[in-house]
């Protein structure tokens, strides 16, 4: 898969940045799909999360809708094998592969504790449309330009944080259970 350009910057910034904010922060470059599939699973198996607040995962990578690709990925070999093995695959399913495994019946000490998950990878083949960066929107009085004269954008759907109580596709049911006091 092509390089993707300031992943490395993006990274630096994250670990500072979460690391100034008091997370435990572990970094993981380049990783293959089954690499990643056995990080979470070592994630979710051998650390206990009983003394921490929150769970924050954080993926910069290529993806598609639903799915992210290892660095071994091969968008082709994703169209129309939805039921190649796990073990087998260049690329993971984010409502199975990855979040199934912090849900509270997988993951017991992250039960009532914010799971966050931050994927920065495409999720289809439509392009977005861009904004240039100093138009009257912004701060900016004039639009930036680089050095050589470009100007910068970012997409029109950019700084949206989506939160959602369930996971695409499923529904959620909430118990509540009267204590005797």
């Amino acid at each position: 898969m092509d390089d993707r350009k300031g992943t490395r910057k993006d990274r630096d910034n994250l670990k500072e940045t979460f690391t100034n904010l008091g997370f435990k922060v572990r970094v993981h470059d380049d990783c293959t799909a089954s690499e990643i599939r056995d990080i979470l699973l070592e994630g979710k198996g051998k650390v206990d999360h009983s003394d921490f607040d929150c769970f924050l995962c954080v993926f910069l990578t290529h993806g598609d809708d639903g799915i992210i690709y290892g660095s071994d990925g091969d968008p082709e070999s994703f169209k129309g094998n939805g039921s190649v093995h796990s073990t087998n695959r260049t690329w993971l399913r984010l409502n199975d592969d990855v979040f199934d495994i912090f849900r509270g019946n997988n993951c017991s000490t992250l039960i009532g504790k914010p799971k966050i998950f931050i994927i920065q990878a495409c999720r289809g083949g439509t392009a977005e449309f861009s904004a240039m960066i100093g138009s009257a929107a912004t701060d900016y009085e004039e639009p930036l330009e680089t050095s050589v004269g470009v100007k910068v954008t970012i997409p029109t759907e950019a700084d949206f944080l989506i939160s959602y109580s369930s996971s695409e596709g499923r529904w959620t049911k909430v118990y509540l259970f009267k204590c005797k006091t």
